[in-house]
C-alpha cells in the first residue's frame, strides 16, 4: 500500500544538536546553494537516525559519506549508515514538490531511500515514506511520493537484514578440475580516497617519505602550476627488484576536486632514503587497456628522470569513471598500477 493511499507519515521535532551540525556542514560551503543543500541533507540524516534508533537499529551518523567535508563539498549525499546492515539515503522533499530527486552518486550502494518531508520551519520533519533499490541496472533519476511504501516495509526489510547477515561465498574446486583463472588485479578507487577510506599500502606522504619531501613538493606546487594546497594526497612504494637495488622509489598520487565532474590530478615519483632518482626512471600514463596515452601530435603521456632530478611528474585531469594506469620502469624492470575514479 502507497503512502498515498494511506495518508500516513511520521513527524518528528529536530533537536539543537541536528541544526548544529547542519549549521557547521553549510558554513563551510562556498555557495548559498551549497549551503542550503548541506543544511537539508544533514538535517534528514539526523531526522531518519532518531527514528532508527527510536526503533532500537543501530545507526553510525558519523560515518556516512556526507559525514565526509571534502564529499560533501561536491558531491549530494544525505547517507545514514546501519552497521553490518548497510546505508539508507534520506532526501529531503521541499513544500510542493511531487518526487524525490536520486543524484547519480546516490543510484547504488543504498538499501533505499526514506523521503524526509521539510516545511518552512525546520525544527519538524515528516517522515513520508520508504521506497527500496530497485533497477539497480538503470536506476530512476527520480521516485515519485505517491510510489513511496509505508515504514513497515523498512522496519520489516532491515528486520530481515539484521536477522540472515550475508555470508561471503566459497567456491569449492574438485581436485584435478582446471584451475580457477587468476582475477585481475582490482583498481585503486579513487573516489574512495575524498571519502577518506585509502587502499592498504597507501600511505600518507609524511610517513612514506619521512619528512624528505623536497620543499616544492610540500604543496605540490611547481612554477606556472596551480596551488595544490588542500589536496588529498597518498603514496606508496614502488618495487623494482634488484636493479633498482640502493635505489627505493615512491609513487605519491595527490587529488584535487575542481567540481564534481573534473578532478585534477598529480602523479609524482620520489627517491626514498637517496637525495636522487637514479637517471632514466621512467613514469609513463596509460590507458585502461594498457597502451600509452598520447596528445594530440602522437607523443606519449610520459616524463623520465634526468641526472640530478629529485621527483617526476606528470599532471592530469579525469572525471568519475575514468580509469587509467600509471607505468614506472627502468630498464627492463617496470610495474603498473591501475587506478578508477
Amino acid at each position: 500500500m502507497s503512502v498515498t493511499e494511506t495518508s500516513f507519515f511520521i513527524p518528528l521535532r529536530l533537536g539543537d544538536e541536528a541544526h548544529s551540525y547542519a549549521k557547521k556542514f553549510a558554513a563551510e560551503q562556498a555557495t548559498p546553494e551549497n549551503a542550503k543543500r548541506v543544511y537539508l541533507n544533514t538535517l534528514a540524516v539526523c531526522a531518519v537516525s532518531s527514528y532508527l534508533q527510536w526503533m532500537e537499529f543501530e545507526t553510525d551518523i558519523s560515518q556516512g559519506d556526507c559525514w565526509n567535508p571534502v564529499v560533501r563539498r561536491f558531491h549530494d549525499v544525505a547517507d545514514l549508515v546501519l552497521p553490518n546492515l548497510g546505508k539508507l539515503e534520506c532526501r529531503p522533499v521541499l513544500p510542493g514538490e511531487t518526487v524525490i530527486s536520486l543524484p547519480p552518486e546516490v543510484r547504488e550502494d543504498r538499501l533505499g531511500y526514506v523521503a524526509v518531508g521539510f516545511e518552512e520551519q525546520l525544527d519538524r520533519v515528516k517522515l513520508l515514506g520508504f521506497a527500496p533499490l530497485a533497477g539497480a541496472d538503470n536506476p530512476p533519476e527520480t521516485i515519485p511520493l505517491a510510489r513511496l511504501e509505508s515504514f513497515d516495509s523498512l522496519i520489516e526489510c532491515l528486520e530481515q537484514l539484521a536477522a540472515n547477515p550475508a555470508v561471503a561465498l566459497q567456491e569449492e574446486v574438485e581436485v584435478g578440475s582446471v584451475p580457477a583463472p587468476v582475477p585481475a588485479p582490482v583498481p585503486v578507487d579513487l573516489s574512495r580516497w575524498l571519502q577518506g577510506v585509502f587502499q592498504a599500502g597507501w600511505q600518507s606522504v609524511e610517513a612514506l617519505l619521512g619528512g624528505t619531501e623536497p620543499e616544492p613538493a610540500l604543496a605540490f606546487r611547481s612554477e606556472g602550476e596551480e596551488d595544490f594546497t588542500g589536496a588529498v594526497k597518498r603514496g606508496r612504494l614502488i618495487d623494482l627488484g634488484i636493479r633498482l637495488a640502493g635505489h627505493s622509489i615512491a609513487l605519491v598520487v595527490a587529488l584535487l576536486p575542481e567540481s564534481s565532474e573534473k578532478i585534477n590530478i598529480r602523479l609524482r615519483v620520489y627517491p626514498v632514503g637517496n637525495q636522487y632518482l637514479p637517471q632514466g626512471l621512467t613514469l609513463t600514463v596509460l590507458d585502461e587497456s594498457g597502451e600509452p596515452v598520447v596528445d594530440e601530435s602522437g607523443t606519449p603521456w610520459e616524463v623520465g628522470a634526468r641526472d640530478a632530478d629529485n621527483w617526476i611528474q606528470w599532471p592530469l585531469y579525469g572525471e568519475p569513471g575514468d580509469r587509467f594506469r600509471v607505468k614506472i620502469s627502468w630498464g627492463d624492470a617496470c610495474v603498473t598500477e591501475e587506478f578508477v575514479i
